[in-house]
């Protein structure tokens, strides 16, 4: 499913700025839409290792990758898919791929195997997409809470907690991987084009400010793989 070009506007947030945002998102009116739950990412790349190369270089029109389900454990895993996450300029957009296929696999299957499977189901596609057609490399697994809530006008906030990432290793499973810590919280604040001004505005009811951020590379630099700041 494609969706539509929106603004995705990210804030990096430690505990005490945290509390402020969650005032601020109550003071405009923005309701919690659903129950936080555990997102679990997986982001790959291609042999050139592009999709870090394109992002470290602020290429304006790009892809990433990513497999992504719910749930901590194989019991509470639901709606397992593939992510393309493209962005134009300011704006981003996003397919998703549904992978019913791999669901009783994630936990079950070494990461090699598991990605062995992945490129079967995306061959089977015969997509025209170039990014699908590539071999694709498993780089990062990314676990974290996700908080959700919504203004009456469909501005989207999102509020990630208690972030993890793994570096993953090719004949480990998903479970056998170690975690480590990133201290701060990420509040995104997602909108289509004609909510811009409207943004802006309750913006300016808080101090906080926009900054680039990719969990993607955060992520690759704390586990030491690429410089990012």
């Amino acid at each position: 499913m494609q969706n539509n070009f929106r603004y995705e506007l990210k804030f990096i947030l430690d505990e005490n700025k945290a509390h402020n945002c969650f005032e601020w998102i109550n003071s405009i009116g923005a309701t919690e839409k659903y129950s936080c739950r555990t997102n679990n990412s997986i982001y790959f790349d291609d042999l050139e290792n592009s999709s870090v190369r394109e992002n470290l270089m602020g290429i304006s029109q790009r892809k990433k990758i990513r497999m992504r389900w719910y749930g901590n454990d194989a019991k509470s895993l639901s709606d397992l898919k593939l992510e393309i996450k493209e962005r134009k300029g300011r704006l981003n957009s996003k397919t998703n791929i549904p992978l019913p296929a791999l669901s009783k696999l994630i936990h079950q299957t070494t990461i090699s195997e598991l990605n062995e499977k992945l490129m079967k189901c995306l061959r089977e596609l015969n997509s025209n997409d170039t990014v699908l057609n590539q071999y694709l490399i498993p780089e990062l697994l990314i676990r974290y809470q996700r908080l959700y809530f919504e203004t009456r006008d469909s501005i989207r906030i999102t509020f990630d907690k208690n972030i993890k990432f793994f570096n993953v290793i090719s004949n480990q499973r998903l479970n056998e991987l170690t975690p480590v810590d990133y201290r701060m919280g990420v509040m995104e604040v997602k909108f289509l084009p004609e909510n811009k001004d409207k943004v802006a505005n309750f913006l300016r009811r808080t101090y906080l400010t926009p900054k680039r951020h990719s969990k993607y590379l955060v992520g690759l630099s704390v586990l030491k793989s690429v410089l990012y700041y």
